[in-house]
């Protein structure tokens, strides 16, 4: 099940994300609690896609992604 920029990450782990035309899909780690980022070309229609839980090989976390640099260095909102 796809997740959308702006919802909560419920659990760790290692994310398809899927664009709008602008890249090819890539993966990232992303960590329970964090938010789905918007990405700075397509905004929310970047979409997130669970694949697994994080092992021994870890792709870089999404903040380090240029795409999401700035929204992943925002402090999440309190629930």
């Amino acid at each position: 099940m796809p997740h959308a920029a702006g919802s909560r990450v419920s659990r760790t782990g290692v994310y398809r994300i899927t664009h709008r035309g602008h890249r090819q899909p890539h993966e990232a780690t992303l960590r329970k609690g964090e938010t789905f980022p918007r990405c700075s070309l397509c905004g929310d229609a970047v979409m997130f896609e669970f694949i697994e839980a994080l092992g021994k090989i870890q792709p870089e976390h999404i903040g380090y992604d240029p795409n999401f640099v700035r929204a992943a260095m925002k402090k999440p909102k309190s629930a």
